[in-house]
């Protein structure tokens, strides 16, 4: 074994026992654990007074278990243009979990039956309240847990003096590494960002249940003013569960793994990675990766100005909350919903919650990027790099300057849907055409109180599909790069004295959707089709079951 792989298997282990140590400790203190005859007895002014060394190896076993985890996670001297990989946050999510399914088992127990002195769940006799509470973040943080054991690995750039014009990629990891090879000069293009969240998406598929039961049984259980005995524990218990559960699905969604693509012809290699450490994000940067290994500053990028690839204009990316607001709008009229059971079937209020989730947090890595915010252009060696960053999320271009000169557009263009907004948009929509149908038949021809709820009832199904064509086009402004035979774009806005003015704001917002028509008219009357399509297909599929 290499001194390399020894060195990772020996973090593992730091990972392992560290981990095994900290839990174990953790599950002795609450659980209150007592070694008998492990105590003495001292007297003070005629009292006896005891004290177990329990606590005191529990403390120990904790203090063992953390030195273990720092040794696990300690920085290491790294090799030029080396990368540490680790996905710490799914670490600290898996621990929360595991932490609160422990907590839950001390204290409702794992049993059935009429002999659980804190209450059954679903009917009497049957499963303990572990069962609602902690069922899911056991399995879950468990999964989490064993995952992250095998995720340590080690990205290696390396241009070799033999050979300067191949860039040489090792991704040393456990049971085994893989090498890439690419030549710069075929090259045609790399991208960099860590604001995409991509299949990360699917927790929400994971923890969205269970949060939204939870919430609404442990307030009925806190509210109610006929509550009693254990009912305001279960609440509690039923409520910090649930906020756990979410801000675990917000740790893993807020932090991206940051994407390396890379065009060489007709091969495009991908590479997922998580800087594990400030140093190790430090480095993750274009200008980093291609950086030679005869260079002497280590963290350096080489001027060069005889690139012939053009500067982009001075623009600036403003924040904009549109996506954020409705986001957060979406989950509000999905909690009102459910709360005064008006208008909303269960379905139609999990689709809000589920696009309310997703529109924040994409509005948070890509929209809310602070006033000010410019567009950075920097020659290397190999060509020009782009760059725009903000806060923890950035997103890089690089172009050689080995291929045809690039031409920089400024256009006003609809967003780019990704599959994720295919899928909330048409299935919103499509819930909406649900819930359209029995509204119209069952309220629409009656009279009185009838009527005026079939009115708002519509009135609100129309407001949100409103919303949802907003954001369904969201025209951006865009700088465009054309190089060869291909296009990449960064989204930009240009800052204005004029933009606090509310009457300008408002004559702009409507003048990019109309730029955004009259220059990609196809591509707008195709979004409108799929989200009249989908409506109309909830509509057929609810009255499909409403006459069958």
């Amino acid at each position: 074994m290499d001194e390399s792989k020894a060195f990772l298997v020996k973090r593992l282990l730091h990972l392992g026992v560290g981990s095994v140590f900290v839990v174990a400790s953790v599950w002795l203190i609450i659980s209150g654990f007592i070694i008998e005859g492990f105590a003495i007895e001292y007297q003070i002014e005629g009292d006896t007074f005891s004290f177990n060394f329990t606590i005191v190896l529990d403390v120990v076993l904790l203090v063992v278990g953390l030195v273990n985890l720092s040794m696990a996670l300690r920085l290491a001297k790294l090799p030029r243009n080396t990368i540490v990989n680790f996905p710490l946050t799914r670490l600290l999510a898996g621990t929360f979990l595991v932490l609160l399914s422990l907590t839950s088992a001390w204290y409702f127990g794992v049993s059935t039956g009429h002999g659980n002195p804190l209450g059954t769940w679903l009917f009497l006799g049957g499963l303990s309240l572990f069962f609602p509470t902690a069922l899911v973040p056991m399995i879950v943080g468990f999964t989490l847990c064993v995952y992250c054991m095998f995720c340590f690995s080690k990205i290696h750039f390396e241009r070799i003096s033999s050979d300067p014009d191949l860039l040489t990629i090792v991704d040393i990891r456990t049971p085994r590494g893989k090498v890439a090879e690419i030549k710069v000069d075929e090259i045609e293009s790399i991208s960099l960002t860590n604001a995409s969240t991509g299949p990360k998406y699917l927790w929400i598929l994971v923890f969205i249940i269970p949060i939204v039961y939870l919430y609404i049984d442990g307030f009925s259980f806190l509210l109610n003013p006929s509550s009693f005995g254990n009912a305001f524990g279960t609440g509690i218990a039923y409520v910090i569960s649930a906020s756990v559960q979410l801000g675990c699905l917000l740790l893993l969604l807020l932090d991206s793994h940051h994407i390396l693509k890379i065009l060489a012809g007709d091969r495009i290699y991908e590479q997922q990675f998580t800087p594990a450490n400030i140093k190790s994000w430090r480095r993750a940067n274009i200008g980093f990766m291609l950086q030679p290994r005869s260079s002497r500053d280590e963290g350096s990028i080489k001027k060069q100005t005889s690139s012939t690839l053009p500067e982009p204009p001075v623009t600036r990316q403003p924040t904009d909350y549109k996506r954020v607001t409705i986001g957060i709008l979406f989950i509000v009229l999905g909690m009102l919903s459910r709360i005064f059971h008006a208008w909303a079937g269960e379905m139609l209020r999990f689709m809000l919650f589920i696009a309310g989730i997703i529109l924040i947090v994409e509005g948070i890595k890509m929209d809310l990027r602070g006033f000010g915010r410019q567009i950075d252009s920097t020659h290397v060696p190999e060509g020009m790099i782009y760059s725009m960053r903000k806060g923890v999320y950035k997103s890089e271009l690089m172009i050689p300057h080995t291929i045809e000169p690039a031409s920089i557009q400024q256009l006003v263009q609809p967003r780019k849907l990704a599959l994720v907004d295919h899928v909330v948009i048409t299935g919103l929509a499509f819930f909406l055409g649900f819930q359209l149908y029995p509204v119209i038949v069952l309220l629409g021809p009656e009279t009185g109180i009838g009527a005026s709820l079939a009115t708002w009832n519509i009135l609100a199904i129309f407001g949100i599909g409103a919303l949802l064509f907003l954001i369904h086009v969201d025209p951006r402004s865009v700088l465009k790069f054309k190089h060869g035979d291909r296009n990449d774009q960064i989204v930009h806005a240009r800052r204005s004295r004029r933009q606090y003015n509310p009457i300008w704001l408002f004559r702009n917002f409507l003048a990019k959707y109309k730029i955004a028509f009259n220059q990609h008219g196809k591509s707008v009357i195709a979004r409108i089709l799929e989200y009249w399509v989908s409506v109309v297909l909830g509509m057929v599929a609810s009255a499909i079951v409403y006459l069958g």
